[in-house]
């Protein structure tokens, strides 16, 4: 059986939240609770449209390979649920993070004992429309996380579905032909933006972007069919939960400017640009050939930095 207790408001801090608890669904748990997360993956379908294969693929436990948490209500129905796999492999650094989607969604649960080295939330869907569930979730994971296991490295594996738009028809094939650096540095200035909905979210509770995974691969349709996203994101989550605070409080500005509807588009940029640019891991900018350089224009004023990605 997995872990089952009573959740927290994130970060370890207390939550009144009596006839709500946090607990690890495994192979084990009843058909009842399981199944309730049957075709409700709102990331990727491969792997839940029926509980056999839930069983097969996703739900392991604490001495597999994979797992999944979920905040459940009274009544034992399931608010959100984010699925975990586990990897074992020696990290260097930031580039060595989980960048194969379907490597994890295609293969069987597997069972394994020893400490992984790393943790990839690879799926998190609000079932019932919670609001506040999904967060509540991830932070509440972290905590146990860190309990758990003790200064593991902790991401994601989140798709960027606002630029895979961007990069339909023409813009996919003028993509295609880049070189990896330049494909990274096109990602990067996107994710500049701060406009992505799935950043919004990782980078609102506090989390830092590891790296970018170009062309990760992703069974999304009913049909099993392969859909190559242009690329994919590893959202870290640092084990110190005051750098997640610190984080998480820099980035409300990010989001105050995109509620700030007669804000000028490039200054807008100039804004988000300024408080993310830090955020991007080393060897993300040395992959992407970029000189980690914040240039302020225009001092005079006291105007927004301009991030110069320069190669």
């Amino acid at each position: 059986m997995g872990y089952e207790g009573k959740i927290n408001g994130g970060f370890g801090e207390n939550a009144d939240m009596p006839h709500v608890r946090f607990m690890e669904i495994t192979r084990d748990t009843p058909d009842h609770v399981a199944g309730q997360l049957v075709g409700h993956d709102r990331v990727h379908m491969h792997g839940a449209r029926t509980l056999e294969e839930l069983r097969s693929c996703r739900l392991g436990g604490p001495n597999f390979d994979r797992t999944c948490f979920a905040m459940v209500q009274e009544g034992d129905i399931v608010q959100a649920a984010i699925y975990v796999h586990k990897s074992y492999a020696r990290l260097n650094s930031d580039r060595d993070l989980h960048g194969n989607v379907r490597r994890i969604l295609e293969g069987d649960t597997h069972e394994r004992r020893e400490k992984p080295t790393a943790l990839t939330f690879y799926s998190i869907s609000n079932i019932t429309d919670t609001p506040g569930a999904g967060q509540r979730l991830v932070l509440n994971l972290h905590d146990h996380l860190t309990r758990e296991y003790g200064g593991v490295r902790m991401t994601t594996l989140s798709p960027l579905r606002s630029f895979d738009k961007n990069m339909s028809g023409q813009g996919r094939t003028d993509f295609a032909v880049l070189s990896d650096a330049e494909k990274r540095r096109t990602v990067i200035e996107h994710l500049l933006s701060g406009s992505d909905g799935v950043q919004q979210f990782h980078m609102g509770n506090g989390a830092r972007i590891g790296d970018v995974k170009l062309m990760a691969g992703d069974r999304s349709d009913e049909g099993g069919n392969v859909q190559p996203h242009a690329a994919m994101v590893n959202y870290v989550y640092e084990n110190d939960p005051s750098v997640l605070r610190a984080n998480a409080e820099k980035f409300r500005a990010v989001k105050q400017t995109w509620r700030n509807k007669e804000m000028d588009p490039a200054e807008r940029f100039a804004v988000t640009s300024e408080i993310i640019f830090p955020m991007l891991s080393s060897s993300l900018l040395r992959d992407a050939q970029i000189e980690r350089n914040i240039a302020r224009s225009r001092e005079v004023q006291n105007a927004p930095a301009e991030i110069e990605l320069r190669v």
